[in-house]
Order: C-alpha cells, then sequence, then structure tokens
C-alpha cells in the first residue's frame, strides 16, 4: 500500500524519454551487443569462450584478451551512467543491475571480477565506489587486486591523445595469488586505455587471461 502511494505521489520517469517508467530508462532505449570484440578494432566473435580474442595483428596494442560489452553507447545509457556516476544518484545502480545482469550473470558468475579502482579521493567526494557497488549488487565474485594510488583527471574530460599519459603509473598490484582468468569491469570503454594500463599491472602479477568486461562501449 504504502508503496503504491509513494509511486502515485512521486513516479519515476525515463531519464531521456520521460515516459513513466520504474527502471529510469525505457528498454527499447538500449542498443545490445552481448559479445566478444577485440579491444583494438571491435571485430565480432560469434562465440562466446574464455580465450585469448584479441587479434594477432592488434596485440601488440593492447595487453587485454577480450573486450565483452554488454551494450553500444548511445545517448540514453550515457545519460543513465552520467546520471549516476558524476550526478551521485546512486540508487540508479539498481537500473543498471537489472538492465546488465542477465548478460553477465548466467556466463561469468564463476569467475573473479576486478573493479577498475577509484582514487580514495574521488571516493570520498562521491560517496561511493561507482564500480564495485554495481558487482556487489549483481553478487558476483570481486577480487581487490588493484589500488589506485595517482589522482587523474576524468578520462572523460581529457584529449583523446593524453588519456594514455593521464592514467600511466595509476595503479598498483594489492594482491599477489592471481587466478588465471579474470575479469576487469568498468563503466564505459572509449579508448581503452584505463582498462589497458590496469591489464598491464595484472599481466606482470601473473595473470594468464584478462578479459575487459563494459557495461558499454562507444
Amino acid at each position: 500500500m504504502l508503496r503504491k502511494i509513494l509511486e502515485t505521489l512521486s513516479p519515476t520517469y525515463c531519464l531521456w524519454c520521460y515516459k513513466k517508467n520504474d527502471l529510469f530508462l525505457c528498454p527499447e532505449h538500449l542498443e545490445i551487443i552481448n559479445s566478444f570484440l577485440c579491444p583494438v578494432c571491435h571485430l565480432k566473435f560469434p562465440e562466446i569462450k574464455i580465450k585469448k580474442i584479441t587479434c594477432p595483428s592488434c596485440s601488440q596494442k593492447t595487453y587485454l584478451d577480450g573486450l565483452f560489452p554488454i551494450f553500444r553507447l548511445n545517448e540514453p545509457l550515457e545519460k543513465l551512467i552520467h546520471s549516476y556516476k558524476y550526478d551521485l544518484y546512486f540508487d540508479l545502480v539498481k537500473t543498471i543491475c537489472f538492465i546488465s545482469k542477465e548478460f553477465i550473470y548466467n556466463k561469468f558468475k564463476d569467475f573473479y571480477f576486478i573493479p577498475i579502482p577509484s582514487h580514495k579521493s574521488k571516493i570520498k567526494e562521491r560517496g561511493f565506489d561507482h564500480i564495485r557497488l554495481i558487482l556487489e549488487n549483481m553478487n558476483l565474485k570481486i577480487l581487490d587486486a588493484l589500488l589506485k594510488i595517482k589522482k587523474t583527471k576524468p578520462q572523460a574530460q581529457t584529449e583523446f591523445l593524453e588519456r594514455s599519459q593521464n592514467i600511466k603509473d595509476a595503479f598498483v598490484l594489492k594482491e599477489k595469488n592471481l587466478p588465471e582468468v579474470l575479469f576487469l569491469f568498468d563503466d564505459i570503454k572509449t579508448t581503452g586505455s584505463t582498462l589497458n594500463e590496469a591489464c598491464k599491472i595484472l599481466k606482470q602479477g601473473g595473470a594468464k587471461l584478462v578479459f575487459a568486461l563494459t557495461l558499454a562501449t562507444k
């Protein structure tokens, strides 16, 4: 009864089209990828197999063994993630988990996920660790193997060619006994500089296969 009263007095709307919607984003606005891609050229692989799928010609440009984005980054999804990450609407984690869990849980629930860490000052400012919170709400196995020691500019606010330098030497390894197969988790993959830098540290620590799983990619 209380829920119905609250829904009547304060209904929720899609952040994009403003139709009444409990999810804050209408499903028809989502562009699903749900596939492994080469993290450099984005060549799509039809099968989901836990093996190196980065193209041989692209291997010199990345440490990653593959990329698994759930959605194509379009304006509606970007607005949702921006509201969660920068406008501090942390309750939107429920929406993010609802739209993405079915694509992750059945395929990868037995693997360890390493959230791309934020600097402690950013977590304090935001009030929550936005990447870790998503994994926690999906009940996935989390391995805190990385620590961010360098305070960087937000990659989204950094020029394309400066992103690798911005994130260079930002992470250190916390966990010595790493599983052979790991999934890095982040919200958006654009240039891949952050994921690649994190993967480099994990490979130096002994990880054999490291994949990136992201909510979206451009």
